[in-house]
């Protein structure tokens, strides 16, 4: 009986140290979704991926979601460069009202990530890694201040 428990008490330490290295390494990240939207199959319409543009961190898990009537294959990479298509994720296959999902492991030294539908290529949306600082936005709000210059310490 006692090894038994004391077995037991092993398992449940390992299961803990090895939960708190996941968080604390940031190897557990967030289930992030991207909607493919009903019509999007279509090629007049404008937005197929909602959202078309997601931030990521690394550890994160993306799953594409088909609200479309017809089937549709999630790649990396431009449809104008099929070579370098499904490099760094490919869904394979996503019938309509199913899913689908990624998960990116190579983030070092990239800031952002194209995906298409392989079957439909005008279908195009963009994964951007939010702690690259190339994947910050800019101000589309000019910043007016009274001086050209200013020095440490100066009042703007």
């Amino acid at each position: 009986m006692f090894k038994d428990s004391t077995l037991v008490g092993f398992f449940i330490i390992l299961l803990l140290v090895f939960s708190y290295q996941q968080v604390a390494f940031g190897q557990m990240g967030k289930n992030l979704e991207v909607k493919i939207l009903s019509g999007s199959a279509d090629n007049d319409v404008k937005n197929a991926f909602y959202p078309d543009i997601l931030p990521i961190e690394p550890g994160d898990t993306i799953t594409w979601i088909n609200e479309d009537s017809q089937a549709h294959s999630v790649a990396s990479g431009l449809p104008k460069a099929p070579e370098y298509s499904g490099m760094f994720f490919k869904t394979g296959s996503i019938d309509a009202q199913k899913s689908a999902s990624a998960q990116i492991t190579d983030l070092e030294g990239h800031f952002a990530f194209y995906y298409f539908c392989e079957i439909h290529p005008w279908m195009t949306g963009k994964i951007v890694i939010a702690t690259a600082p190339e994947s910050q936005p800019e101000t589309a709000l000019p910043i007016a201040t009274g001086q050209a210059a200013y020095h440490v310490g100066q009042n703007v």
